[in-house]
């Protein structure tokens, strides 16, 4: 299986971090929908030695309806050097619906050659294709079957455990020949009534306060660092390799929580670092960044809203900041982006895959829980020394330290509706 990739992300390497979604305009001008709008990322799963014709024609076209900026094929996003298995987690944790294309010898395809010759590429659990619906299905994010005429859908019993669930995702059928243009178009109507629907949530908002929020989608990682247990080089510590799932989908704000936002809910700046109401706060307790949730929440606008404000888990924390990441050992090189003086502004680094900013390399994140005693933990790192999305320290909960701060999460108890197919 290989991947086609529709995506509103630029991906070069080895810098993820220009993955910015981009907005699109009516190629028509004025219409009913003027305002600009998010284009969904849109990941295409085939496999080559079953409908390989077929995809690039499906890719064709859905590159005249989404431009050329929207549209990536395999050979041309995949960058020279990066491992693909990666590449699928990067963009499956990236990507707002899955469209998986079968054809006759999609379910039956086998090994022809090696030790597992005549078996069944299913059965393999790092079969690509089986891998992507796996990803998709754990985010619950739309998984749409494309049928090729005289294609059914798979039943459960003869899907492997990990992705039976395939088996009930509603499918739609993709015509060959000249009729193909006229069911992919149709296909691209279901697509965007299913992301414009009211219900649905903006992938990314502003707050009463300015805090601009996007949206994280439920999902499965593997938490810590590969050798993780105590790095004793640097006095802290690697969690050990865990899985962990987030069953819940919630807003994480992009930014650090800035001094001017702090002020304005706090009436006061115990930052040791000044010169720009743009820098993070710092020299915050624990104590102060969960009172400065319970005001935010308070607010006539928020409560309005039925928004609610809280610190991420250490689990939430980490997930956001791998972004489908691969887990690393824990006495790899710094991941951040930093320098060695003093904090700078909010955002003055890329994003990481899903627009989060300065997750890595700017101030120590305070995190809800665990707790031990009075202690409570901090993640990822600072300006100062090493950062890494396993890295993981605490401090304690009334202690106000220049190297940590904090940013806010905001609870959703959205669920995406069933695609209309």
């Amino acid at each position: 299986g290989r991947l086609l990739l529709l995506s509103t992300q630029t991906l070069r390497a080895p810098i993820l971090s220009r993955c910015l979604p981009r907005t699109r305009r009516s190629r028509r001008g004025a219409s009913s929908r003027s305002r600009e709008t998010l284009m969904p990322r849109i990941f295409i799963s085939y496999r080559r030695d079953d409908s390989t014709s077929v995809s690039l024609r499906l890719y064709g076209t859905l590159l005249e309806h989404y431009g050329p900026e929207a549209v990536f094929i395999d050979t041309d996003s995949i960058p020279p050097g990066i491992d693909f298995s990666e590449y699928i987690h990067w963009q499956i944790n990236s990507a707002d619906v899955v469209l998986v294309v079968v054809g006759r010898d999609w379910l039956d395809c086998r090994f022809g050659d090696g030790i597992k010759v005549g078996s069944r590429r299913l059965e393999d659990p790092s079969d690509f294709v089986r891998t992507e619906i796996r990803l998709a299905l754990n985010r619950q994010i739309p998984v749409v079957p494309l049928l090729l005429e005289g294609v059914r859908m798979p039943g459960e019993d003869e899907l492997p455990d990990d992705i039976a669930k395939f088996a009930k995702c509603n499918a739609h059928a993709l015509r060959s020949g000249r009729h193909l243009k006229t069911s992919v178009m149709k296909l691209v109507e279901r697509l965007t009534f299913l992301f414009s629907l009211p219900s649905a949530p903006p992938r990314e908002f502003v707050n009463s306060l300015g805090v601009r929020f996007v949206y994280v989608h439920p999902g499965a990682f593997m938490m810590g660092a590969l050798d993780g247990n105590r790095n004793l080089i640097e006095g802290v510590e690697d969690e050990p390799l865990h899985h962990v799932e987030i069953t819940t989908p919630f807003y994480m704000s992009s930014f650090l929580t800035t001094q001017e936002q702090y002020f304005r809910i706090m009436n006061a700046n115990p930052s040791q670092f000044r010169g720009d109401p743009r820098l993070p706060v710092d020299s915050v307790s624990w104590d102060d960044a969960v009172t400065f949730c319970e005001r935010l929440s308070a607010q006539r606008e928020e409560l309005a809203a039925q928004r609610s404000y809280r610190l991420p888990t250490e689990e939430e924390w980490e997930f956001c900041c791998r972004a489908g990441r691969p887990p690393v050992p824990a006495n790899s090189p710094s991941e951040g982006n930093c320098n060695t003086e003093n904090t700078t502004i909010v955002g003055s680094y890329p994003p990481n895959p899903w627009s989060l900013y300065d997750m890595l390399g700017n101030l120590f994140e305070w995190c809800l829980e665990p707790a031990f005693e009075e202690f409570r933990p901090i993640k990822g790192g600072c300006f100062r020394g090493t950062s890494r999305c396993s890295l993981r320290n605490s401090a304690r909960r009334a202690e106000a330290n220049r190297y940590v701060g904090f940013r806010v999460l905001c609870t959703s108890s959205w669920r995406r509706p069933g695609i209309p197919l």
